[in-house]
């Protein structure tokens, strides 16, 4: 299963954010990138254990493969 993930980086704020399009999910609050990318993973896989979506099995078992856009001129640590 592939699914797309945004990750935003808040620059008044302070803080990254993220969406999954698919999934109509939206976080954020986050201090690194790795954080933001960390709470996609979980989110994407609370989402997809509670609508009881088994995983592609062309994907391989229970694996997730996100894709992740970011902002041109995102920085690469915060």
């Amino acid at each position: 299963m592939s699914l797309q993930v945004r990750l935003h980086w808040a620059q008044d704020a302070q803080h990254w954010s993220f969406t999954v399009p698919a999934l109509h999910i939206v976080g954020g609050g986050c201090a690194t990138r790795e954080e933001a990318e960390r709470h996609a993973l979980e989110a994407v896989e609370f989402a997809l254990e509670s609508q009881d979506v088994g995983p592609d099995p062309d994907a391989g078992e229970g694996e997730i493969d996100m894709v992740l856009e970011l902002p041109i001129g995102t920085p690469r640590r915060v």
